[in-house]
């Protein structure tokens, strides 16, 4: 079965939650499509962890980037938006 068209090689995945459990289950399937990974967790010590291991096995394949934030606040995602 071919994957879903969402999971194409080269486009951006922007994934909540990436540092740990289902966001970087999530993370860990898009990077295996070959999306570039736009990572964003509370979290920066786990959310760099989560970006090496992402990195790993497809340096050079993908782009990830990741970016510490709290989701809750709008002025955060403002200023996401101009960074992605």
């Amino acid at each position: 079965m071919p994957p879903h068209p969402v999971f194409k090689a080269g486009n951006t995945a922007l994934i909540t939650g990436a540092a740990s459990g289902i966001g970087l289950a999530v993370a860990q399937l898009c990077r295996k499509h070959g999306m570039n990974l736009a990572l964003v967790d509370n979290n920066s010590q786990n959310l760099d962890q989560a970006k090496k291991s992402l990195a790993a096995d497809r340096a050079g394949e993908v782009q990830i980037e990741g970016y510490c934030m709290d989701v809750s606040k709008i002025e955060e995602w403002k200023d996401l938006r101009e960074k992605v």
